[in-house]
């Protein structure tokens, strides 16, 4: 049906918005200079006499209030099939320049079925200070008759300046919930749940400027990487300034917010106050793009593989106040990774909670790994140098620090105690401090060198250690070609167990110029054979 072109018809339509006006209401308000009707609403039923179906109605409705200046349409209650893809009409609903888009929130915009790879229910291109606010978006991916492509997204946001995304649940859609790219700038998502989308909750291709906040992002299945959030540039492209603030991720089945560096730059991102779970990855950081990251008060739970991932080139990330449940596998990792601090932090249950690997200076303080569980091992620290752990806690499991071909490792004020096997492995570490720590209730041995040099081990504490078998183990042992190690400052004290180590200081042959120095304490009590036994008749030193 044509529009009727006709100064009656417009004075008509005129009234009717008067009478739809509304005033100044609760969403957000854009910073925008208008000229006319500033406090009027288009209501996009005016337009449905004249429309062949939803999608032109709403069109016509947005193109309208772009025209004479009024800035806000009202979408009402009920539901609108919108032409998403272009063989099906339009290729989406195109918001214009200043235009706030108001649902209701019984009005839903759902996308006529198709088998397009690349479709947009709504697309803000090219335009500054818009926003969508309220109501729902529904994608077609049950419907979709085509198997191609991971593109059809829910709101395509391109060179969007000044946008707010507000207060809407967006779902089933063949590709993300929020798609933004091409050089857009600051944005506000907030108050908003993406639930079942087939490829992300969010994707962020290119992007300076934008916070998201109060949102849920849950249920991402069906294409690769299937993330809550996705922070990846392509080339060419950046990620920047970005806040992500007071979310949940929810059994998305691949990451909850993943970070990946590999094309584009993502600098600048702040993560606070956030909840990973259910998902196989919690929080990951991949890549020699990802940097200045910010990480503060993230809790993570129930993760098949791993809770946080810090790898592959990352570098230049602070993470303070992180907890991580119930990993099944890893509970962090830190892999190939440069100039990292983790500070509170608390992982529980895991087979490996801490494992650092590849990596170059690292920095943790005050961290808790609890496990009760025969086969974890709470530490493992490999092929890395400049590593400083202080103020550790680990309880139970079958071990607690692995350390093997480490340079410049310091593990110290820390408590280990109560696991199955070890308490500390030095295995081909070297110049390494393990200073001012506890160690009590290890089973076997609390601290092993072996073909490791140069190390210090003082001023720590061992207490009812080496109980698996009476008059067997030592406090401390140091085997193979381990040389120039010192021992100094420590004190064992008088066992409480049945079970006693058979010395405090074992060298094996084949060691050279270890020293244990008379500084130590070792109680009558705390050994059942002697306190030093030296098996090299001479190559190293007691004092």
């Amino acid at each position: 049906m044509r529009i009727i072109r006709n100064s009656m018809f417009f004075l008509g339509m005129l009234l009717l918005l008067k009478a739809t006006a509304c005033g100044k209401s609760s969403e957000t308000d854009l910073d925008v200079k208008p000229g006319v009707g500033t406090q009027e609403e288009v209501n996009v039923t005016i337009f449905k006499g004249s429309s062949k179906n939803d999608h032109e109605m709403i069109q016509k409705a947005i193109d309208y209030a772009s025209a004479q200046r009024i800035y806000k349409v009202y979408i009402p209650d009920g539901e609108y099939m919108i032409s998403a893809a272009a063989i099906t009409g339009q290729p989406g609903l195109l918001l214009r320049d200043n235009i706030k888009l108001r649902l209701s929130s019984g009005a839903k915009l759902r996308a006529i079925p198709n088998n397009a790879g690349n479709y947009s229910i709504v697309r803000i291109h090219n335009v500054s200070n818009v926003s969508i606010e309220g109501g729902t978006i529904i994608g077609e991916r049950q419907e979709h008759v085509g198997t191609s492509g991971e593109w059809g997204m829910g709101i395509d946001i391109r060179r969007g300046i000044g946008v707010v995304i507000k207060d809407i649940r967006i779902s089933d859609c063949w590709g993300d919930g929020i798609y933004i790219g091409q050089e857009s700038k600051n944005l506000l998502v907030d108050n908003i749940v993406c639930d079942n989308n087939r490829r992300q909750g969010i994707s962020v291709i290119n992007c300076d400027g934008l916070i998201i906040q109060n949102s849920t992002f849950k249920n991402t299945n069906g294409a690769a990487p299937a993330a809550g959030i996705d922070l990846e540039p392509n080339e060419n492209d950046k990620a920047s300034n970005i806040q992500i603030m007071k979310c949940r991720f929810e059994n998305n089945s691949g990451l909850g917010l993943h970070m990946y560096g590999k094309f584009g730059p993502v600098t600048g991102v702040k993560v606070e106050d956030c909840v990973m779970e259910g998902n196989p990855i919690g929080l990951s950081l991949r890549y020699a793009g990802i940097s200045s990251v910010d990480i503060k008060n993230v809790t993570i739970k129930n993760s098949a593989t791993e809770g946080l991932r810090i790898f592959d080139g990352a570098h230049s990330v602070i993470a303070n106040k992180v907890i991580v449940k119930d990993s099944e596998k890893i509970g962090i990792r830190v892999e190939n990774a440069e100039n990292i601090e983790l500070n509170d932090v608390t992982v529980d249950v895991f087979q490996t909670g801490f494992l650092v690997s590849k990596t170059k200076i690292l920095k943790s303080k005050n961290v808790r790994l609890t496990n009760g569980t025969t086969i974890s091992l709470a530490v493992d620290v490999k092929d890395s140098q400049s590593i400083e752990f202080d103020d550790f806690a680990i309880q139970g499991g079958k071990a607690a620090v692995n350390s093997t071909s480490n340079t410049n490792f310091k593990f110290t004020n820390s408590i280990v105690g109560e696991q199955s096997d070890y308490g500390m492995n030095l295995s081909n570490t070297h110049d390494s401090f393990m200073e001012n720590n506890s160690f009590s209730k290890i089973a076997m041995t609390p601290v092993q060198l072996v073909n490791s040099n140069g190390n210090s081990i003082k001023n720590n504490s061992f207490t009812d250690n080496c109980y698996q078998a009476h008059n067997l183990y030592a406090q401390v042992t140091i085997t193979g070609s381990s040389s120039r190690n010192s021992i100094a400052l420590n004190k064992a004290l008088a066992s409480t167990l049945a079970n006693k180590p058979k010395h405090v200081v074992r060298m094996s042959v084949g060691t050279t110029g270890n020293i244990v120095a008379t500084s130590n304490t070792f109680s009558t009590g705390a050994y059942f054979t002697s306190p030093v036994q030296d098996d090299t008749n001479g190559a190293n030193q007691t004092n």
